[in-house]
């Protein structure tokens, strides 16, 4: 498929009418006015992808949905504070006082939404130009390193059964002596995975090995 001349990938926010309008990159057109000025190539679950001055720039941000945990863990225990024993709507079976299994139950969800919470911290991006590429992790502690974009030779997908993970669908930049390059790439359904690799393809196309 040349996606030189047939027209851009119709779906996601950003649609165009030819993919060679993809490559004006420079400092005159109208998305790329400054360093802090992109066009984004689309939204794809947690990661966003970008045509920024210094090249293809993927960011992992999962605040949204961790923000959306955070509430319904929140409305858990409000609720069950309400039903407790120290609440307006206290359940028979706590108007005896606390028991064990109230402070459990509560101890166990204000755990999920303190993780939920500090999860939020937690960031990875991608900068891929012509000659290297560069990863950055943010969370507790912030790593970054770079590789020579021509030693990185495939993507590596890694399919685990849904039941058991939270991304089923793992895919990793690997290196031409094997070794993964950088954090991989979690995606919770396989369209995700497909439109995430549609897109790059335009101007990242490695082989793809799968496991």
């Amino acid at each position: 498929m040349n996606f030189l001349t047939e027209s851009w990938w119709s779906e996601g926010p950003c649609r165009l009418d030819h993919a060679n309008a993809w490559f004006a990159t420079s400092r005159d057109a109208p998305w790329v006015v400054g360093e802090q000025q992109a066009m984004t190539l689309g939204r794809i679950e947690r990661y966003t992808i970008e045509q920024r001055a210094a090249g293809i720039v993927i960011t992992m941000d999962q605040r949204g949905e961790t923000t959306k945990g955070a509430l319904v863990i929140g409305t858990v225990l409000a609720l069950s504070w309400l039903v407790g024993p120290y609440g307006s709507f206290t359940a028979p079976g706590f108007r005896g006082g606390p028991d064990a299994f109230f402070w459990v139950w509560c101890g166990v969800w204000s755990l999920f939404l303190v993780l939920a919470l500090l999860s939020r911290l937690y960031r990875q991006s991608w900068t891929i130009s012509t000659d290297t590429i560069v990863w950055t992790e943010t969370g507790p502690r912030r790593r970054m390193g770079q590789v020579l974009r021509s030693r990185v030779t495939k993507w590596r997908l890694v399919t685990r059964p849904s039941r058991r993970a939270v991304f089923p669908d793992v895919l990793q930049l690997i290196a031409s002596d094997g070794s993964p390059v950088g954090e991989p790439f979690g995606f919770v359904r396989r369209r995700s995975l497909e439109r995430f690799l549609k897109v790059l393809d335009l101007v990242f196309h490695l082989e793809l090995e799968q496991e």
